[in-house]
């Protein structure tokens, strides 16, 4: 797990490694915040008070009659941790734009929000998850865009691809527009991102412990439809890395 997060990481700052691979440990930041909270602050003293670069270009409305919002998770800005530039920040005001694939972070006291610049962005945490910056250039056969959920952070990371398409209708004479989202899920293992769509994609990449997996999978009771495929493919993912050690 942790070479994913180098190769990402490759060009941040060498001061920040340490932090940033202690804040994406569960154990830290859920149980140990104390400690994350010292490491920042020990950083901060050392470089500096630092103002986040608002160089991106001023989000834009859409302008729309919208039955829904494009936004991961919520429309509200939500407070999460960001490095960007090479620098770590704390406690920015940010929300994740499925469609137009746009970090966007509210500036305070101003009256608009900045759209990041995802070449600068190296990642967030929002929401409780880690958002990924483009995988481009780094693993085999990654999803495109600028930004990735990531669900599972072990040895065979996991991660979440969105695809939003906008639709049209006309409903009281009116056009109405509703965003509609489709996900694909990935597994990372050996630096190739290997699409997982159903029980016999996950069993054929670890056919290694296919036998042990179906028993597992059948003991548990999962499933792989739409409302459950996500935490199934997590479950098994884990077990998995349980039965390589």
């Amino acid at each position: 797990m942790f070479g994913l997060f180098i190769m990402l990481m490759k060009n941040i700052h060498h001061g920040l490694i340490a932090i940033l691979v202690c804040l994406f440990t569960n154990s830290l930041y859920a149980q140990e915040s104390s400690i994350f909270e010292k490491l920042i602050r020990q950083y901060q003293q050392q470089v500096g008070e630092h103002a986040l670069p608002f160089n991106g270009k001023e989000q834009s409305s859409y302008n729309l009659y919208l039955t829904n919002d494009p936004y991961w998770c919520t429309k509200q800005f939500e407070s999460g941790d960001l490095w960007y530039n090479n620098t770590l920040y704390k406690g920015i005001p940010m929300r994740l734009d499925l469609y137009r694939d746009e970090l966007i972070v509210r500036i305070p006291d101003k009256p608009f929000s900045i759209v990041l610049e995802s070449e600068k962005c190296g990642g967030a945490f929002l929401h409780g998850y880690f958002i990924l910056p483009s995988l481009s250039g780094t693993l085999k056969q990654a999803p495109a865009g600028n930004y990735h959920i990531l669900l599972h952070e072990g040895d065979l990371p996991i991660i979440k691809s969105y695809n939003t398409v906008l639709g049209e209708k006309i409903a009281d004479q009116r056009v109405e527009y509703t965003f509609r989202f489709s996900e694909k899920i990935y597994v990372n293992k050996d630096n190739v991102c290997y699409q997982i769509t159903n029980k016999s994609s996950l069993l054929r990449l670890f056919a290694d412990k296919k036998k042990e997996l179906e028993a597992y999978i059948k003991q548990n009771k999962l499933k792989f439809n739409k409302s459950q495929r996500e935490k199934t493919i997590v479950m098994v993912v884990e077990y998995y890395e349980t039965l390589m050690k």
